[in-house]
């Protein structure tokens, strides 16, 4: 059951190049080997996540389960309320493969700890075992090593010419992979084997970049959600009416263009384009605006804060400047570990890029530059 939560973790969290690959005419072998292979775990995923709704559906009508009355109770209820309050968003940009991410963090950790008297926990697990949670993933573990066995191996063949067409230290890499892949048996070879995948398939900085670009993509999930959600909110506040009825018809308009904007937005790729259209047609025009009267001023201002847009602005500013001092501040460190001598003097100008954007003390232009960074990932 380990085996199941950890591979998922890196094949769902690190391959979502897709999109991006698909684009582009002209994709190198390793890009395609990439692709084909995220675009198979893509399916697994579609698959696995309805039936992982269907499962955390059901726990939720558990009687103990919608009482919660202990704290392990609840946090399990809370994380599952989440995960299918979460569901139709994620659908709605075919990200599957988070739903489903989401759905393992929450309930695999029950089949992780030792073995306890914790009633809670057993209780957990007693219905977690009930609802077939472990032919879901022994179902997983079967298929991901069919797929391997039938399909991969065969792809990396026909790719194989162009994988290792040199004598590069990727290539040399790769090719060790491939040779200890073919002799795996058991899943947890398998799993073991493609937790490096992605660092022999990929240049160090194309993993980097492919690591930021999934992070700010679920960034700006969370921002245009909640500025859709704040947004229909304030169209059915009764303060709307306080505004002159010329100055409401416009106001009333550029909130209906982002939410329709939102609504017909089916590519994960254009949330960017999004929150610069909220920001510019909403923020900047209405809620920063100190050029437009004083009454319309303290109306707009209670208005948006009435929803909570504040709390959320500064909230999102925190989580992201965290992750860029943080997490991102640590791969990037490790990024720079991996680099040999001519790498490192090859990729300077993205080194310092990135070094510049760690200096800056400014939180706010913190954020902005490396929001920026996703047009040209």
């Amino acid at each position: 059951m380990k085996l199941l939560y950890t591979a998922l973790i890196w094949g769902l969290i690190q391959l979502l190049m897709s999109q991006t690959l698909a684009t582009t005419e002209l994709i190198s072998a390793n890009d395609k080997l990439l692709l084909y292979y995220e675009n198979n775990l893509e399916l697994f995923a579609k698959e696995f996540s309805d039936k992982a709704k269907a499962i955390s559906e059901k726990i939720l009508l558990d009687s103990i389960i919608q009482k919660a009355k202990t704290p392990l109770i609840k946090e399990f209820k809370n994380n599952l309320t989440k995960y299918l309050n979460n569901y139709d968003l994620y659908k709605h940009f075919d990200l599957n493969n988070e739903l489903l991410i989401q759905f393992i963090t929450t309930t695999m950790q029950y089949y992780q700890q030792e073995p306890t008297t914790n009633k809670d926990f057993q209780y957990i697990i007693k219905l977690l075992r009930k609802l077939r949670y472990d032919e879901l993933c022994n179902e997983y573990e079967m298929k991901f090593q069919k797929f391997i066995k039938e399909k991969f191996l065969q792809k990396f063949e026909e790719l194989k010419q162009e994988l290792l067409n040199d004598q590069s230290k990727q290539s040399r890499a790769l090719l060790s992979w491939y040779n200890d892949l073919q002799e795996c048996r058991n899943y947890k070879c398998y799993y073991n084997l493609f937790q490096k995948f992605t660092s022999v398939i990929m240049s160090p900085v194309n993993h980097f970049l492919t690591y930021i670009r999934n992070k700010l993509e679920n960034f700006f999930i969370i921002y245009s959600n909640h500025a859709y959600s704040i947004s229909k909110a304030i169209l059915t506040d009764p303060a709307v009416g306080q505004l002159s009825p010329a100055f409401r018809e416009q106001f009333v308009k550029d909130i209906n263009e982002f939410l329709s904007s939102c609504e017909n937005n089916h590519d994960i790729r254009k949330l960017y384009n999004l929150l610069q259209l909220f920001r510019i047609n909403i923020l900047e025009k209405y809620f920063h605006n100190k050029d437009i009267k004083m009454m319309y001023q303290i109306v707009l201002k209670n208005l948006f804060n009435n929803h909570n847009l504040s709390e959320f602005l500064s909230d999102y500013e925190w989580k992201f400047n965290m992750f860029i001092d943080t997490d991102l501040l640590q791969k990037f460190q490790e990024l720079k570990a991996s680099l040999d001598e001519e790498e490192f003097r090859q990729e300077r100008p993205f080194i310092e890029r990135f070094e510049y954007v760690f200096s800056m003390t400014n939180q706010t232009q913190k954020v902005e530059q490396l929001e920026m960074v996703y047009i040209w990932v």
